[in-house]
């Protein structure tokens, strides 16, 4: 802020970017690895903010609450980096946050439930605030679409929302965990601080992506559609590499393995039929043995691309699937810049 020729001015920073409202709007629930990207972003502005020493009347403040944490809050520029908006409701820790009306601050759906309580807020409501945004990112839901003061104050009090695992996504338990975790209603059992957050969510990105979080979110918002196929193309790839890459000396345990079952199972039949001098184990080869155990390494296959395709999602075996049952989006042929920058 300023003066110029006796007028007062506030110089802001242009942003050529897009709201995180406006990409799960129309892209759904996002690939994990860009959900963390974002989330490692975020908290690193939360971390400055927390942490942030300034003056204020006079006085000297250590952190600020952004108390308005919610998607439409966060803009993501073409470059793949991440901004937090609107510290308009901004306080420091000291102050309270209920207005002289009793009015409550803030939107509802990402507020943390000791706030429905009065209770004086510090850090964690940020934290809570945090993990609703990352839960709509990895669902593409709300985790409390509910609309209602008294809707709200129920779910939040008792915590009721949809579990990420009962969605059957494709997602790192440690990720899922990580995002519950803040969501919890007791905010002493959240984490204590947007560093720690930070260093534990960065533990989880490195597991999944070995590019830098911008470099990650720029791929995605040059072609999003493209780089969801890209990245279950990718699994896809894996998977069958590890099976590719099962080796002959594997194979050649197991089968050694069914032969000495097959040797056992008959010495068992044998004592229980009382036939007496007859010895299986030494009777029986590995030769005699093979089309068995050709049949049982089969049942074995088999058994295991059943259960493979009941407990993995449908869309593993076709990713564009994930555009049209789980994201439940309008995809179409145009790039990025073409849908929102222009």
């Amino acid at each position: 802020c300023g003066e110029w020729k006796g007028l007062p001015f506030i110089e802001m920073e242009l942003l050529d970017g897009i709201s995180l409202r406006e990409i799960i709007k129309k892209y759904g629930r996002l690939p994990p690895v860009i959900s963390a990207a974002i989330g490692l972003q975020i908290l690193k502005a939360l971390k400055y903010a927390h942490n942030h020493k300034y003056t204020l009347y006079n006085r000297e403040y250590s952190g600020v609450i952004h108390r308005d944490l919610k998607p439409e809050n966060i803009i993501i520029s073409k470059q793949g980096f991440l901004k937090l908006m609107d510290f308009g409701v901004a306080r420091p820790l000291e102050a309270g946050l209920h207005t002289k009306h009793g009015f409550i601050v803030g939107t509802l759906q990402y507020l943390p439930p000791e706030l429905f309580d009065g209770e004086k807020i510090d850090f964690s409501a940020d934290i809570y605030s945090f993990g609703a945004i990352m839960y709509e990112l990895i669902i593409g839901k709300m985790a409390f679409p509910q609309n209602g003061f008294e809707n709200l104050l129920k779910v939040k009090i008792s915590g009721s929302y949809r579990r990420i695992k009962e969605f059957h996504y494709i997602i790192p338990p440690s990720f899922a965990k990580f995002i519950e975790k803040c969501l919890h209603t007791n905010k002493e059992k959240r984490y204590h601080s947007a560093a720690e957050m930070l260093d534990y969510l960065t533990i989880i990105y490195k597991s999944v992506s070995s590019k830098s979080p911008e470099k990650v979110i720029e791929d995605f918002v040059k072609d999003p559609v493209g780089y969801v196929i890209q990245q279950n193309n990718h699994f896809l790839k894996t998977f069958s590499d590890n099976i590719s890459n099962f080796s002959n000396d594997a194979i050649k345990n197991l089968f050694e393995f069914s032969n000495s079952l097959i040797k056992f199972i008959c010495y068992i039949f044998g004592k229980i039929l009382f036939i007496k001098n007859i010895s299986p184990i030494k009777k029986i080869s590995f030769k005699n043995t093979l089309g068995i155990q050709y049949v049982l390494i089969s049942f074995f296959i088999i058994t295991l691309s059943i259960t493979l395709f009941f407990l993995l999602p449908k869309a593993i075996n076709n990713p564009e699937a994930i555009m049209k049952n789980e994201i439940k989006s309008e995809w179409n042929n145009n790039n990025w810049n073409e849908l929102v920058f222009e």
